[in-house]
């Protein structure tokens, strides 16, 4: 995984597409005005439209994101 820029760590986005489950199975978010391909890394995770999730990291040109519940 790659990391993003430090300002861009544990910013917000909503899921649009269904993400998950498992680490392969990829949906898409919108982030910061623009529509992004996004995976969870957590099995059995599975994040539903609407649903707010946190950006975590980056994978090339895909965002690695996590539920905000799970963090809080």
């Amino acid at each position: 995984m790659i990391n993003l820029p430090i300002d861009q760590l544990g910013i917000q986005g909503t899921v649009e597409k269904v993400i998950g489950p498992g680490p392969l199975r990829r949906g898409q978010i919108r982030f910061q005005g623009g529509w992004w391909t996004a995976q969870c890394e957590r099995p059995n995770v599975v994040l539903e439209p609407g649903q707010f999730c946190r950006v975590i990291g980056r994978d090339r040109i895909t965002l690695v994101v996590e539920p905000c519940s799970s963090l809080t």
